[in-house]
């Protein structure tokens, strides 16, 4: 079933479904990556030990420095959503989020979820706080497309990038500094 969809039906599919309960649900979700929630995610993580922050910076930096490599040098011309179904569908647009018309491939917000809760999970080593750590990696991944900003294939490359970003990172960190001995 997959195979068959077209680009932008899962778009389409979760755009005739909105409510407005879902609406505000998703527009709190996708700001959990956005400044100044990243910073209280990271301030989160000094509190517990400061290379936690380091690893977090790290991940999500690199994160970002890719999504942005990738999205103006790369995929300048992919179309996000608004843009590709301009004048096609009578689109539902949830108040308070600005349509954004270029530079949808791949998404930086879950790139930076995927990156940021991955590195926390890593941090914690608890399951169920790493269950839900994912958990909310893929709500922002989902708010994404609810909110019409990009594609399946743009939060899908997201999250690849995201969690290279974090696994890269996480051997950074432990390659010079034991992330798990005592804080300094």
């Amino acid at each position: 079933m997959l195979v068959n969809l077209r680009q932008g039906d899962e778009v389409l599919f979760l755009n005739a479904r909105h409510t407005p309960l879902l609406d505000s649900f998703f527009k709190i979700i996708t700001k959990t990556v956005e400044f100044p929630w990243i910073i209280i995610w990271m301030i989160a993580a000094a509190a517990v030990r400061f290379r936690y922050f380091v690893f977090c910076l790290i991940s999500v930096t690199l994160a970002g420095a890719v999504v942005q490599v990738m999205k103006h040098l790369l995929f300048y011309d992919k179309l996000r959503p608004a843009a590709y179904f301009a004048g096609q569908y009578a689109l539902h647009f949830v108040e308070g989020v600005e349509p954004l018309y270029l530079h949808s491939f791949p998404s930086g917000h879950t790139a930076s979820a995927f990156a940021l809760f991955l590195s926390l999970a890593l941090c914690i080593r608890h399951h169920a706080a790493s269950a839900g750590l994912f958990l909310a990696a893929a709500l922002v991944g989902f708010s994404r497309m609810y909110l019409l900003q990009h594609f399946l294939r743009d939060v899908y490359a997201g999250a690849i990038v995201g969690l290279i970003s974090a696994t890269l990172s996480y051997v950074i960190i432990t390659r010079y500094t034991n992330i798990d001995e005592a804080p300094e």
